[in-house]
């Protein structure tokens, strides 16, 4: 496959999840609007504050405010993300503004992996309980983007965090 189809490829597969928010109403791409719940906004926030630390560098309190995190109550992120698209409001954008928004996604799901990979790691260096507590975070996460609502790449990214964690708490003694 030549890199324009990759690329265009990765194009259509670059967004996150229609966003659950503070009760506000958001375009969820059927033309209607969604309700979002106030704890779904917040368990967005915290995950968007968590990669935010890690891209600042501080790795252990990204990692706890990770941890931190009630992965039932959904996924929402704030209006600004661009994890608040859905693929159909995507698809609709300019190709300059797609092609932007990809280049944010891509830097986010890869921000994402590496936060994910280091509480797998903390995991693999603790006792069992405490194992157990990061692997059923990362999977908690991974299975809350795999059945997001939002765009492909998620869904991709979900179920291979999702596999990881399974993988982690298998082998767990």
């Amino acid at each position: 496959m030549n890199s324009s189809k990759a690329a265009l490829i990765v194009l259509f597969v670059s967004l996150f999840m229609v966003m659950p928010g503070c009760g506000k109403k958001v375009n969820d791409g059927s033309g209607g609007d969604a309700e979002v719940s106030e704890a779904g906004q917040q368990a967005g926030g915290q995950f968007e504050k968590a990669l935010a630390l890690w891209k600042e560098g501080q790795r252990e309190q990204a990692a706890e405010t990770f941890l931190e995190i009630d992965w039932a109550q959904g996924l929402g992120f704030s209006l600004e993300s661009v994890f608040s698209l859905s693929e159909k409001e995507f698809v609709v954008l300019a190709a300059d503004e797609r092609n932007q928004m990809q280049q944010e996604a891509m830097g986010i799901t890869r921000t994402m992996r590496e936060l994910v990979q280091h509480v797998v790691s903390v995991g693999s260096g603790k006792e069992y309980d405490e194992a157990e507590k990061c692997f059923e975070a990362v999977r908690d996460c991974g299975k809350a983007l795999s059945e997001s609502d939002g765009l492909l790449l998620v869904k991709m990214t979900g179920e291979a965090i999702e596999k990881l964690a399974s993988k982690e708490l298998a082998n767990l003694p």
